[in-house]
C-alpha cells in the first residue's frame, strides 16, 4: 500500500524532510489521499494552525508540478487582502520554492509590474481576492482564456467567511464563469476552521452534490476558559462628551489590567469604539517609562501600518495587545496569543469560535476568552426585553 508521503511530488518530499516533520498529519494525510487518487471535491475543516494550508497545497502542487499547459493552474481565493499576502509569503518561502512553481498575487495593493508578469507568462498558483477576479473578468477579459484555461483546482479560503453573503453568492458566479472559460469545472477544496459539525451546507456551497464532495475533518479542541465582564451604562446628557461615562473607563481598566504582560487580541466591531479605548489604555500608564503596547488594526489603515502591527504580534519582543475588527480573525498568521478579547455581541457563532481559535495554539495551552459587555440602565418604563439586558444575553 503506497503511504500518502510516497505519493508526493519529490521536491515536496524534500521540503518535508528539510522542515524536520516528524510525519504528515491525519488531515494533510487524508487530503493527498483525496486530491491524488480521486476526482472529487474537498471540504477541510480543522482548527487554526493545524496544518490546513499544507494539507491543500501539498497534494495540489504535486498534481500541477509537472504540467505543461499555459496558465494558472491552481487558484486560491481569500476573504482579506492581508490573507492573500501573508499566504503569498508563506508558501513562496516554502512549498511553491521546493516544487519551483511559480507564485502569483492580485489584489489593489499589488503592483503593475507583478500583474503585468503575470498576464505576459500565466502559470503556477494565483492567490486572489473575490473582488480582483471581477476586476480580471471585466478588465482583462480579453486574457482570461490564457489566465484560466486550464486551472484545475479553486481553493477557497475562510470558506465559512462567504456562507450566506452575497459576496460568497458573487463568487460562486464568478468561479462558474471560469469553469465555462476552461470548459471544465475546477476542482474544489474549501479550507474553514469553524465548520463544527454541520458539514451540509458548506458541502452544497462548494457546487457539487453531497455525494461528491469529501470531508476531511480534524477536531483538536480542547480547554476553554471564559470570563464575561458587564458594566451597566448610566444615561448621559447628549451634550456630554463620551469619554464622561464612568463606564468606558471602567471596561478600558479591566482590558488594561487582563491583557498587561501577554499578547493578545481584543475584537470589536466599530473603528470608532476601538480607537476610543486605544487612546484611554495609552492613557492610564502615560507617565510610566516602560509600559505596554497597545495597537490597532482594521482595514482604514495604511497597509505598511497594519503590517509593523502583526509584525510587533508575532515578534513577542514586547508584550503586545491589538484593538481590531475582523481584519485579525481570519487566518493571517501572527504566532501564539494568550487571550482573546470581545468587545459587545458577537456577531455570529462562527465569527466569535474563529476569534477564540486564535488563543491556546501551543500544545496543552487552554483558549481564552473574555467577553466586554455594556449595557444601557433600563429606565422605569423599559419593556421586558430591555430589562432581559439583550446584549449580554445575545453574548451568553
Amino acid at each position: 500500500m503506497t503511504r500518502p508521503f510516497d505519493q508526493l511530488d519529490r521536491r515536496l518530499q524534500r521540503f518535508v524532510w528539510h522542515a524536520d516533520w516528524e510525519t504528515l498529519r491525519p488531515i494533510q494525510s487524508d487530503a493527498i489521499e483525496v486530491i491524488l487518487e480521486t476526482s472529487r471535491d474537498l471540504l477541510l475543516s480543522a482548527p487554526t494552525a493545524s496544518g490546513k494550508t499544507e494539507a491543500a497545497f501539498l497534494p495540489i502542487l504535486s498534481a500541477i508540478a509537472d504540467d505543461s499547459p499555459e496558465g494558472v493552474r491552481a487558484l486560491y481565493v481569500a476573504p482579506l487582502k492581508a490573507l492573500v499576502d501573508d499566504q503569498f509569503e508563506r508558501l513562496d518561502e516554502e512549498l511553491c520554492r521546493y516544487a519551483d512553481i511559480p507564485l502569483y498575487r492580485w489584489h489593489g495593493d499589488v503592483s503593475a509590474s507583478h500583474k503585468q508578469s503575470l498576464v505576459d507568462d500565466p502559470g503556477g498558483v494565483l492567490l486572489i481576492t473575490p473582488e480582483s477576479i471581477e476586476s480580471l473578468v471585466v478588465n482583462r477579459s480579453r486574457h482570461l482564456a490564457r489566465l484560466f484555461g486550464a486551472t484545475a483546482f479553486a481553493i477557497i479560503d475562510e470558506l465559512h467567511a462567504f456562507m450566506g453573503t452575497e459576496r460568497g453568492a458573487h463568487l460562486r458566479s464568478l468561479l462558474t464563469r471560469l469553469d465555462r472559460i476552461r470548459g471544465e469545472r475546477m476542482r474544489r477544496v474549501g479550507l474553514s476552521a469553524t465548520l463544527g459539525p454541520e458539514t451540509e451546507a458548506p458541502k452544497r456551497w462548494l457546487g457539487g452534490t453531497l455525494e461528491e464532495v469529501e470531508l476531511v475533518q480534524q477536531d483538536e479542541s480542547g480547554e476553554c476558559r471564559v470570563a464575561l465582564h458587564g458594566y451597566e451604562k448610566r444615561p448621559i446628557e447628549i451634550e456630554e462628551a463620551e469619554t464622561s461615562n464612568p463606564s468606558d473607563w471602567a471596561l478600558a481598566r479591566d482590558i488594561d489590567r487582563t491583557m498587561r504582560g501577554a499578547t493578545n487580541l481584543v475584537f470589536g466591531n466599530r473603528k470608532a469604539r476601538l480607537e476610543s479605548l486605544v487612546d484611554r489604555l495609552g492613557r492610564i500608564h502615560g507617565g510610566e517609562e516602560e509600559q505596554d503596547v497597545f495597537a490597532i488594526h482594521h482595514g482604514s489603515l495604511d497597509a505598511s501600518v497594519r503590517e509593523a502591527t502583526e509584525a510587533s504580534l508575532r515578534a513577542h519582543d514586547v508584550s503586545t495587545t491589538v484593538l481590531c475588527t475582523n481584519t485579525l480573525e481570519l487566518g493571517v498568521d501572527i504566532g501564539s496569543i494568550e487571550t482573546v478579547g470581545q468587545i459587545g455581541p458577537p456577531r455570529t457563532v462562527e465569527s466569535l469560535a474563529q476569534r477564540v481559535g486564535r488563543s491556546g495554539r501551543n500544545r496543552g495551552a487552554p483558549c481564552k476568552l473574555r467577553c466586554f459587555i455594556q449595557e444601557e440602565s433600563p429606565e422605569t418604563a423599559a419593556t421586558l426585553a430591555d430589562r432581559l439586558h439583550p446584549r449580554l444575553l445575545q453574548t451568553v
